[in-house]
């Protein structure tokens, strides 16, 4: 009996399941956790029964110091990578005058490509470079743009456009991928799920989108990351939760799902299918950049810091500055609760005293008041506190430079050095 296919919506739905890859699910809480730390929302913990990250339970008027080393590392490592300089060159593929004169033309118009749109491409990999040590894996697309390019009329008057390549970089938190394999390459099939805006959706395919749109809150990036900033700060999020713009509605988007499957001897030219919701917008057995003489390519490129043996998403190198940056604060904590404490003395007071706010030339302080009689000839007693011993200033020092140092030496970096050969 000649076994069915499973309807291609099926597929779909499965491939964006997030149950799928359960090492993604484990990488996506590392990512948010190295974004709130990026952003200096630092003293968290991960609470499983809300299933999210929340402040640490201190009281309110616990100072939570912080200097940000992970903002420090994230600039450096942008720096390494950008400041590495690319020159374009297409080699002929003979030494034939016509050959040559195709290398030279194909490397104008690579060039050319680099630069257009006020070099957009530039930006998204300035956005590729700082997301690496954050994330770990990162992806930049190249894809054809049906919106780009150049206008043009035809004789009958109809509008219509050349099309151009765009170069897009991808958050992971957007792509899903084949559990099997540790290289793009051997996976079946890559898969992009973002926001499109529902009128944008209609144009471009001719359709009425009738069907659920998957709930777009789920994928909106930036409404979970300022939820989880008012968890964490609940001072600085308090504004946040009141905004028109944090609870905007999301009627009008739409969760854009494409997915690209490499070539199989059924399809020797793989296959691309585009849907919203429950509705297949677009089924072709072609990929976005065409397969040809059995060469074949995924629109999305991967970037990787730590390859682990085994398991296509990487570890970012922020992971490392997690343990120094916890203990800074630590300290950061200490140190400022004991300089309030030297500040704010303890006082024995006997029976008999009262404490009194007083102005005097334009100072306001606090006075002890006491009949001696009447506390039976005893006075106050001043406890100043004791100051932390000099070895918790020289630790700090020690963690700071072990940071330093495992962190691509950002100090010497960010001033224009060449970092140094620790």
């Amino acid at each position: 009996m000649a076994k069915t296919e499973k309807p291609i919506l099926d597929v779909i739905n499965d491939i964006f399941n997030d149950d799928l890859d359960p090492s993604r699910k484990i990488m996506e809480r590392v990512w948010y956790r190295n974004i709130l730390y990026f952003i200096n929302e630092q003293h968290i913990q991960w609470h499983i029964s809300k299933n999210t990250f929340r402040r640490k339970y201190t009281a309110l008027e616990e100072p939570t110091p912080t200097a940000n080393i992970i903002r420090d590392h994230v600039r450096s490592m942008k720096a390494l990578v950008l400041n590495k300089k690319y020159s374009i060159r297409v080699w002929p593929n003979s030494g034939d005058l016509e050959d040559i004169e195709a290398a030279k033309l194909s490397t104008d118009v690579v060039t050319d490509m680099d630069t257009a749109d006020d070099e957009a491409f530039q930006e998204e990999k300035e956005k590729v470079a700082a997301w690496i040590p954050i994330f770990g894996t990162c992806f930049l697309r190249a894809f054809p743009e049906k919106d780009g390019g150049d206008w043009a009329i035809t004789g009958s008057g109809e509008l219509l456009t050349t099309g151009d390549v765009a170069c897009q970089a991808m958050l992971p938190f957007s792509v899903v991928v084949d559990a099997f394999g540790d290289r793009l390459k051997n996976k079946r099939f890559t898969g992009i799920k973002t926001l499109k805006p529902k009128e944008w959706t209609e144009d471009t395919f001719k359709v009425k989108i009738t069907s659920g749109d998957g709930n777009p809150d789920i994928i909106d990036y930036q409404k979970r990351l300022m939820r989880m900033v008012s968890d964490v700060s609940p001072w600085k999020g308090s504004g946040l939760l009141m905004s028109n713009t944090f609870d905007m509605a999301t009627e009008d988007l739409v969760v854009f799902r494409e997915v690209e499957f490499r070539p199989t001897a059924k399809r020797p030219e793989g296959r691309y299918v585009v849907s919203v919701g429950n509705q297949i917008l677009h089924d072709k057995n072609k990929m976005p950049i065409p397969a040809e003489n059995g060469k074949w390519y995924y629109t999305l490129t991967d970037f990787h810091y730590y390859n682990v043996p085994g398991r296509f998403w990487s570890d970012p190198s922020v992971n490392d500055q997690i343990s120094p940056q916890n203990s800074i604060n630590s300290i950061l904590k200490s140190l400022e609760m004991n300089r309030n404490g030297l500040g704010r003395p303890i006082v024995f007071m006997p029976t008999g005293m009262k404490i009194v706010r007083k102005n005097e030339g334009g100072q306001s302080m606090i006075v002890i008041e006491y009949d001696s009689m009447m506390s039976g000839g005893q006075k106050p007693e001043i406890n100043r506190g004791t100051a932390l011993p000099s070895q918790v200033l020289e630790e700090l020092q020690l963690i700071k430079s072990a940071a330093q140092d495992s962190g691509g030496d950002p100090k010497n970096v960010m001033r224009g050095q060449n970092p140094s050969s620790q």
